[in-house]
């Protein structure tokens, strides 16, 4: 049945990223009564995991590749799906090396080697090398063991107070230039958690391939109890009192939800998008509290993107290049496809000036690795802004009052949120999967 036809949906999910899609399956499965509707405002799912495609409007954000932990959480989601397919049958390329662009050369390591003094080398030579194991110091001090989810108040200080080194220390610079490169534009002001998290999460080898088909096929099999509207987008939701008789919600109230297909009811809405963007469609007096300060007060990160399509050059390159004169970082998750990133403040990306300066890195850049790599053709260049690219506050000033509204309770069966932007984890990939459990264990009650 097309979605357009039908009004009334148990569940509403606004957002086709990995994390809607994700929950849309799970409360499928767990609940084979219940019918459900993704609506996804572009025209693929994939949210920032969507790829380039030659001859179409969709190109990639370079930040389309995920862990292992939440490609492990997607891989059992598939199996609920006897005839599915092993998700690396789609998602089947990792990120193997990273390198440093500089001096008309590009040096490669391991990406098992990101925060190592080995690779430290690659940018900032011997001399970074043998300051490592300070940096070192420093990261392992803030790493959690095994046995110990707290934080204590070492693990939010700031970095520029745990380095205790020169700012221009060889490693420090190396350590700044890795910071951008997971979303962290001010390393000396960021929570040193935030880093070493960060840090971790790219030296994990990520998996990167074919996002769009994989979540395609993790609802394929519900047929039309999932059902998903693309290129559709939600222009206003209130939540209304049910009419007397009405037999659509059990606590007295259904969920509107208005948009260029038509309005939709349902007495249970989950929004699987950042909350800035959420914030254009959904009143603030809808929100929890504690959401809603955390979203007042504290700022994502913007990246500015520069994505092309690889037409030829057969010269094999690192996963992920950092261009230390542009503080550029080039991103490479698939055969034919490639993206450039400057990453800045939020506020930083809403003055014209700065984004100007970002889009000029970004295409010298673009020059200096076609210059340098032999063959190396690109077309279809795309310039975009992605203001909520990183979307947690990585200010160690922000991190104590993060976490304390965080153990809060932000969702309930009428109103829930999933993504990487709603749970206290500097692991977006984690804080996917910590939602869409949340989510599903509320549904379960």
């Amino acid at each position: 049945m097309d979605a357009s036809q039908q009004k009334s949906f148990d569940v509403v999910v606004a957002g086709g990223g990995c994390s809607g899609i994700l929950t849309a399956a799970r409360l499928a499965d767990a609940h084979p009564d219940i019918k459900i509707l993704v609506i996804e405002k572009e025209e693929a799912l994939g949210g920032r995991l969507r790829s380039n495609k030659p001859g179409a409007t969709r190109h990639s954000y370079g930040l389309n590749a995920i862990n292992t932990r939440l490609f492990d959480f997607w891989n059992q989601s598939l199996k609920s799906d006897p005839e599915a397919p092993e998700l690396d049958t789609l998602i089947n390329r990792r990120h193997n090396s990273f390198g440093s662009l500089s001096g008309g050369k590009i040096l490669e390591a391991p990406v098992t080697d990101w925060l190592t003094g080995k690779g430290s080398r690659v940018l900032g030579g011997y001399a970074a090398k043998r300051q490592w194991p300070k940096m070192k110091e420093v990261i392992d001090s803030v790493l959690p063991d095994d046995d110990d989810e707290d934080d204590d108040d070492s693990k939010v200080e700031s970095f520029g107070s745990m380095w205790k080194l020169a700012r221009k220390a060889p490693a420090a610079i190396v350590m700044n230039h890795y910071s951008k490169a997971f979303g962290i534009p001010d390393l000396w002001g960021a929570s040193t958690k935030a880093v070493a998290e960060r840090g971790k999460m790219l030296e994990s080898s990520l998996h990167c391939g074919n996002f769009e088909r994989a979540l395609e096929i993790l609802v394929e099999h519900f047929g039309d109890r999932v059902q998903i509207v693309k290129d559709c987008w939600v222009i206003n939701a209130e939540l209304k009192e049910i009419k007397e008789g009405s037999k659509d919600s059990s606590n007295g109230k259904i969920w509107s939800i208005e948009t260029p297909h038509g309005v939709f009811t349902t007495p249970s809405l989950v929004v699987a998008q950042p909350p800035w963007q959420a914030l254009e469609w959904l009143k603030r007096d809808l929100w929890p509290t504690s959401l809603l300060s955390i979203v007042s007060k504290t700022k994502p990160v913007s990246i500015v993107t520069l994505s092309a399509v690889i037409e030829s050059g057969e010269a094999e390159i690192p996963e992920v290049i950092i261009v230390p004169s542009e503080r550029v970082q080039v991103i490479r998750n698939s055969e034919n496809e490639i993206t450039f990133q400057a990453t800045i403040d939020f506020e930083v990306s809403l003055q014209a000036p700065e984004v100007v300066k970002a889009v000029k890195a970004l295409k010298r850049s673009y020059r200096k690795l076609q210059k340098q790599v032999e063959g190396l053709e690109l077309s279809g260049e795309h310039l975009a802004l992605m203001p909520y690219a990183w979307p947690q506050s990585a200010s160690s000033k922000d991190h104590k009052f993060f976490t304390r509204m965080m153990k809060k309770p932000i969702s309930s069966k009428e109103l829930s949120f999933v993504g990487d932007a709603y749970s206290d984890s500097y692991d977006g990939d984690l804080n996917i999967i910590n939602t869409v459990v949340g989510v599903c264990e509320l549904h379960a009650e």
